[in-house]
């Protein structure tokens, strides 16, 4: 047994050296495309490698239950590092606590090697660490003005908007939050009055505003918040709503589309500044600071220490979930639409638990409940969201339901999305964040539910087309 020239232990003889040194010289040469290559990079593997590949997933799949970060010490030209990065995207995509951390001397470098490497790249001492330290700082400077919340990470590898008590709890790189903001401005259940019948007296709750700052939304959120103050500010103003909103701080981060995202076909790209009072981008090396209004400008006052943002960055390319149609072909795929067998079709694998319009950040239907005290003497008028996927969202008094059959409120749901109130409002009152998908028990698609319809729609014109011609000739 012995270390050949390539590193590989080794029982063989000569000949099998001489193989091996073939195989070398064959993946330096290799015939395959450059498309194919990093495809087939298992012609290459011996095994000994094969054998550390299985070790390193069986080293993962007894962490999946424990929490913590990987740290890879001596990692040399970093392949423990890159399988564990690869395990990680198949084991846990979204466990963003995951850290995977590499550690080595890098002897064999000499000087200018180093020095370059410290200048341009970020992954070195002194770049991301200083801009991640420089956030933190950030952090607690808008602490000294107002009550800021902020994503935190929680056990279950979801996100959710908290107040923020420590600056290092902060969580600014993730996928989605559980919830969006819309819990601030608009509860889930909310008193509006209190009553008393021995002295016939009542009072109505006070609604107090928010008074706070939102770090590191995102721009569909943000973008969801701007259709709730249409909703809610255009015909008869909801007080309750309008006094929460008012007076707050946004600021937005950047963030990289998952499988489930799809804003850009609603308009709403990565880095969208519309709403906010300062916006985040994130970068290879950190964050740089733009600021979008003159209460951002006014709230850096004081502190330097991030960079300010100057350029432009992509919009849409990266984003894997696409509608087949803008919203201007939409609105006419929907005017074809009502009678689709497509509503039929998702009714027999919907449940009807309305957990898509729970989760989702432009839903706003209510309803309004009386709750008396065992006494009969006292109680309270409150309300709490609704959902239109419950049977009982449209029955009135003497038990007539309107939409009776699941279809139908299946297709009333995805209309008020992409066609009732885009109609008036001129922009979908979906945002594409995905939500609805991710959460669904039944695993129902709201993407697929529309390019199915779109799907059929340019059928449908197709065969239009058809017959006209054939009428003409």
């Amino acid at each position: 047994m012995g270390i050949n020239k390539y590193g590989v232990v080794t029982h063989g003889d000569d000949t099998q050296a001489q193989r091996r040194e073939q195989l070398v010289n064959l993946l330096k040469d290799c015939p395959l495309p450059d498309s194919e290559m990093l495809l087939n990079m298992g012609l290459f593997l011996v095994p000994q490698t094969l054998s550390r590949i299985l070790f390193m997933d069986f080293l993962y799949r007894q962490i999946l239950d424990t929490q913590g970060v990987i740290f890879d010490f001596g990692t040399r030209w970093g392949q423990n590092t890159s399988l564990f990065t690869s395990l990680r995207g198949i084991y846990e995509p979204f466990n963003r606590l995951r850290k995977i951390v590499a550690f080595d001397t890098f002897e064999g470098f000499d000087e200018r090697d180093i020095s370059h490497e410290k200048e341009n790249s970020s992954a070195k001492s002194g770049g991301w660490n200083s801009s991640l330290e420089n956030v933190k700082d950030f952090i607690s400077h808008l602490m000294k003005k107002k009550t800021v919340y902020a994503p935190h990470a929680k056990a279950d590898h979801s996100f959710v908007f908290e107040e923020v008590v420590d600056a290092d709890n902060v969580i600014l790189d993730y996928v989605r939050t559980l919830n969006s903001i819309k819990k601030y401005f608009m509860p889930s259940r909310e008193v509006m009055l209190r009553y008393n019948l021995d002295d016939n007296s009542y009072s109505i709750e006070d609604v107090e505003p928010v008074k706070g700052i939102f770090l590191g939304v995102h721009s569909y959120d943000m973008q969801a918040v701007l259709r709730l103050d249409h909703s809610f500010s255009h015909g008869n103003p909801e007080k309750n709503y309008l006094t929460r909103r008012l007076d707050n701080i946004f600021i937005g981060t950047s963030f990289t589309p998952d499988n489930f995202h799809f804003s850009s076909s609603v308009n709403i790209q990565p880095h969208k500044t519309e709403g906010f009072d300062l916006f985040m981008h994130k970068t290879d090396r950190g964050y740089v600071l733009e600021e979008v209004t003159k209460t951002g400008s006014d709230l850096m006052k004081g502190f330097d220490q991030l960079t300010k943002f100057h350029g432009e960055y992509p919009n849409s390319e990266h984003f894997k979930s696409h509608l087949y149609a803008p919203q201007e072909k939409l609105s006419k795929v929907f005017e074809e639409s009502y009678d689709n067998p497509v509503w039929h079709e998702i009714a027999q694998k919907c449940v009807g638990c309305g957990t898509c319009n729970l989760a989702c950040p432009t839903c706003y239907c209510f309803d309004v409940e009386d709750h008396v005290d065992l006494s009969l003497q006292s109680g309270s008028r409150e309300r709490r969201l609704d959902s239109c996927m419950l049977r009982g969202f449209t029955e009135v008094a003497g038990g007539e339901v309107f939409r009776d059959r699941l279809a139908d409120r299946i297709r009333h749901r995805v209309y008020r999305k992409f066609k009732y109130i885009s109609d008036s409002a001129g922009e979908p009152w979906c945002v594409g964040c995905g939500r609805c998908t991710i959460y669904c028990t039944a695993g129902i698609s709201i993407v697929d539910i529309v390019n199915r319809l779109v799907s059929d729609y340019d059928k449908k014109q197709i065969v239009q087309d058809s017959d006209m011609i054939a009428a003409w000739d």
